[in-house]
Formats: structure tokens, sequence, C-alpha cells
């Protein structure tokens, strides 16, 4: 009689037993922590509604007007530091949704990993530039998987697709946590440790910025 099927561990659980295991690189170990402090953060906020402002910590500026701290800002880190860490992050993000089970348990509810998800096809560049900018690429998508057709002012507009735009969120959400922002619009006033900006490139040659 075969013996039954080893059920793989939630996401949860597969992070730290990377994390444990000897043999995990540094890097991939660091990058795991990450990637496990962001997955209980997920399973504490399952039943709220979360506008994505509690990833973030505030203060004031002397000013009066607010600054914004992502949760993994270091202050040590450059720019170029940071970018690397992002590109650990997604890697880790892919090769978790391979690894790791569906969910994490009986009644409870698999977080979204968008970047694991995305089409295996999909690859992904971070670069650094300027000392200011950081550039994620979703490169390599299937042209019906990124963009779909609106209507703008009677002319059709190419937008990215509900998938494509949880993609976006998600790799903003991670490129913006070791940002901050004290940022005044209203006086053109820009002091960020960082600009992020995200496109998507589509097979057919097609690239826009989301």
């Amino acid at each position: 009689m075969p013996a039954a099927a080893k059920a793989r561990p939630n996401r949860a659980q597969y992070l730290q037993n990377l994390i444990d295991h000897p043999r995990t690189s540094p890097e991939e170990r660091a990058a795991a922590e990450r990637a496990l402090v962001r997955v209980r953060a997920a399973q504490a906020a399952a039943d709220t509604t979360d506008d994505g402002t509690g990833r973030w910590q505030s203060g004031m500026r002397s000013n009066g007007l607010p600054m914004w701290y992502g949760e993994k800002y270091d202050r040590k880190l450059t720019v170029t530091q940071i970018a690397a860490l992002i590109r650990e992050d997604i890697k880790l993000a892919r090769k978790l949704a391979a690894k790791a089970g569906p969910d994490d348990g009986p009644g409870t509810v698999r977080p979204p990993n968008p970047i694991g998800d995305a089409p295996a096809e999909i690859k992904f560049s971070v670069r650094s530039s300027h000392g200011n900018a950081i550039d994620i690429t979703i490169k390599n998508a299937a042209p019906e998987w990124a963009w779909t057709t609106k209507d703008h002012n009677g002319y059709p507009m190419k937008v990215p697709t509900e998938t494509a735009r949880a993609l976006v969120v998600e790799l903003k959400t991670l490129g913006n946590a070791y940002n901050f922002d004290g940022s005044d619009i209203s006086s053109d006033y820009f002091h960020k440790n960082y600009y992020l900006t995200l496109r998507i490139e589509s097979t057919d040659g097609y690239w826009g910025n989301a």
C-alpha cells in the first residue's frame, strides 16, 4: 500500500524551517525573516480592512507635517543595498509559491502572494539609479495577462489587468517597505529616501508605467 503523501508545510512553517536550516544562506535567511514578518502581519489583519497605511510608522517633522517610515526602513542602507534586498524578497516569494502549502491550516485563509503566483515565464528586474531611485520592471508578460483596454475620452487606452495591478500593488508595497516620505505636495516639496517606479513590459513589445 503506497505511503500517504506528505503534506507540504504552510507558508509560515516553510519560512521558519528555512530560517532554522543550517544550510540556508545568510541572504536567503534574511529574506525569509522579512517574509515571515509579512505573512504573520497578513494573518493578524485577515479579519480587518487595511488600506496599507498600517504598514507604515508615522512621525512628525519640525514643521508639523507628517513623516512616514516603511516597516523595514534603515537609514544605514544605501539605495543600491535596498535594491538588492528587494531582489532577494522577490526571489523568495517566487520560491515560496512553489514550496509552501496552499493555506495555513484549517479555518485559515491563504495569504495572497501575487509575486509568487505570477506566471512562471514572468521575470523581475530591480535596478537602482542616480543614487535616489529604484526601478522595478515586470518583464516577459503575456499581453493578455498584462493589459486590458478601457475608454479614455473616446479613445482606447491600455491599462493593467486586475491581476497585473495586484502584482504591481504588491511590488510597490514591498519596494516602499524600505522607504520614507516626508513630502509636501501642496508646496512642491519632495523628501523621500528614494523614488520607486514600476513598469510592465509585455512580449508584444508594449510597455507602460504602472
